[in-house]
């Protein structure tokens, strides 16, 4: 039975506040402190083991005042930028918690510093209008000891729409990880369906009359017009071994 009235206790409150901790602790230790407050949350990618988006909370009572803001960016394109960081709300940083299974500790923790990385270009820096990882947030993930890769690689692509990241041997985040306070021992669980095999079927065919029928494969047939031996070709379901050889 839950009990009800120990609300810092809670799991809910247990999980997140690892996150919250995480965030601040890098915040402390690779970015000078510098990052604004956001919200870290816990999502499902599918193509992605984490993201980040700007402003996308705001309190109820901002609500008015960020339309206004979202009108005047859309007619003025050359002050966007200053009006988007000027907007109010709060920013999101979210990790895909469906990953944690077949990765470490470490290496979602590094998820969380690429995309604080992001968080510190959009307001620090020059982000690109579209979602992209460009040369300035490379130079900004390897100060904090990550460098960018598109293969997660030594020798990846270091720019574009989807770019990962490996720890560079020694540097700073490797140096500070290991006393961050999270554990992570949560992990998502998705179902996964398993794919019906298909059966393997077969054309049976005879030769005088031409007569064609279909059924399960290795079966004796005589056709019912000539009495004579109907010939047997596979179709569908998988290939045999001999399909298979080059």
């Amino acid at each position: 039975m839950v009990d009800e009235g120990n609300v810092e206790t809670g799991l809910t409150t247990r999980v997140y506040s690892e996150l919250q901790n995480a965030y601040h602790y890098f915040n402390r230790e690779l970015f000078d402190g510098r990052l604004p407050e956001c919200i870290v949350t816990l999502t499902h990618q599918r193509s992605s083991h984490g993201y980040f988006r700007s402003k996308p909370f705001v309190t109820r009572t901002q609500l008015e005042e960020t339309d206004e803001f979202l009108a005047a960016m859309e007619e003025g394109a050359d002050e966007s930028e200053a009006l988007e960081r000027a907007r109010p709300g709060i920013d999101e940083v979210s990790l895909n918690v469906f990953g944690f299974r077949d990765r470490t500790r470490d290496e979602i923790l590094s998820t969380l510093v690429h995309e604080m990385t992001h968080l510190e270009q959009h307001h620090f820096g020059k982000p690109p209008k579209r979602p992209s990882h460009n040369r300035e947030w490379g130079d900004m993930m390897k100060k904090v000891g990550l460098y960018p890769s598109a293969t997660g690689a030594p020798g990846g692509k270091e720019t574009g729409r989807r770019v990962a990241h490996y720890a560079i041997p020694d540097g700073p985040f490797e140096m500070a990880v290991g006393d961050c306070p999270a554990t992570l021992d949560w992990v998502g669980l998705l179902t996964r369906k398993r794919k019906k095999s298909k059966r393997a079927k077969a054309k049976y065919e005879c030769a005088a009359c031409e007569v064609v029928l279909r059924g399960k494969p290795g079966i004796s047939v005589v056709c019912g017009l000539c009495e004579e031996p109907m010939t047997e070709e596979l179709i569908g379901g998988p290939p045999s071994e001999a399909e298979g050889e080059e």
